[in-house]
């Protein structure tokens, strides 16, 4: 759990460990690249998290971070904000996000996208077919059309383990955070961050330290957050 990113890779690649997380999203091909690299016969493969004697398994939160396109309270054209944010939610807009203008962005001949990215950079587009930046207010995870560019090598590869990582996760969302749970986070995330502190580095005994911290994260606060967590959850999906 010490372990950068980096290292972990480099341990993975020198055989040290056969498992390790990674955000294969974006980095299937590079890693599976240099995993040959170091054993020829080797195979990137991925698959969801282990389940426990009991059948059940780790439930995790949505990872990927990104910027929020809303139209604030001081704005002096709300209208003309909102149709611009409509715009980008449509289809003709998604695509100049993702792909730019064509003809001088990119080429398009059947069904392949050809970038210039030369052209591309000078309107602040990430290289390697990547979105403009603008683009990451308008998605949602699952991402959207589950993003990867059309010239990505291992498209479907990466697709396949956004597919996998998401099962996971989409069946637990919720559409937004409750304001208990934004009220309380600040003192939720402190005990949670003493006590993962302790348990990182051996301090105390283990399952002491867990049942600690489920008794004090709940009782002050977290079973508010709890139970406004499954109102939401239950009037999402229509149950009483």
């Amino acid at each position: 759990m010490n372990n950068t990113n980096q290292l972990a890779e480099t341990k993975f690649y020198q055989s040290k460990v056969g498992v390790m997380g990674a955000a294969l999203f974006r980095n299937y091909g590079r890693i599976n690249q240099s995993l040959k690299k170091a054993v020829p016969t080797g195979e990137l493969a991925f698959m969801r998290a282990p389940k426990g004697p009991g059948g059940k398994s780790g439930m995790k939160g949505p990872s990927k971070g990104g910027f929020i396109t809303s139209v604030t309270k001081s704005s002096k054209a709300p209208q003309k904000a909102a149709q611009l944010i409509e715009f980008l939610r449509s289809k003709e807009g998604f695509d100049l996000l993702t792909l730019g203008i064509e003809g001088i962005d990119y080429s398009k001949k059947g069904g392949q996208i050809s970038f210039n990215e030369a052209e591309r950079a000078k309107d602040g587009f990430a290289p390697d077919g990547w979105a403009h930046w603008i683009t990451w207010g308008a998605l949602t995870w699952p991402l959207e059309s589950n993003y990867v560019p059309a010239t990505e090598p291992d498209r479907d590869k990466e697709l396949e383990s956004v597919k996998v990582a998401s099962a996971d996760i989409v069946p637990n969302l919720v559409g937004l955070e409750p304001d208990v749970q934004v009220k309380n986070a600040k003192v939720l995330d402190s005990i949670y961050n003493e006590y993962f502190a302790k348990m990182v580095t051996g301090q105390g005994n283990l399952d002491a330290n867990i049942k600690e911290l489920s008794q004090k994260w709940r009782s002050q606060g977290g079973n508010d957050v709890l139970k406004a967590v499954q109102d939401l959850y239950n009037q999402e999906k229509g149950k009483k």
